[in-house]
């Protein structure tokens, strides 16, 4: 039995989907990658800069980047807000890497 009393056999059958690869994900570097999922976590600009080892104002500016490179058609920080409301369970499984440049 596992917790709430299901058995291995009823976990392996239930029909568990992971969620999608959001649209455009493929295009975003590991850097902006990170960005949009420390934006996920809740961090703010000023937190992900000191993670990443950047200013704020350079976070700032590769959202910027990050919004068209998403294809967002509201170039705004609410559709980054929405982009990562929708995704946030696909987002917060991703590790968030060293960028390697």
């Amino acid at each position: 039995m596992q917790a709430g009393g299901a058995t291995t056999g009823e976990l392996a059958n239930a029909n568990l989907t992971l969620p999608a690869t959001p649209p455009g994900w493929e295009r975003l570097d590991i850097y902006r990658r990170n960005i949009v999922c420390l934006t996920a976590q809740g961090l703010t600009n000023a937190q992900i800069g000191e993670k990443l080892c950047k200013s704020e104002k350079t976070i700032t500016n590769r959202k910027t980047d990050i919004i068209a490179e998403l294809g967002l058609t509201n170039a705004s920080w609410h559709c980054l807000t929405d982009f990562v409301a929708t995704h946030r369970v696909f987002l917060r499984q991703q590790p968030v890497l060293a960028d390697k440049k």
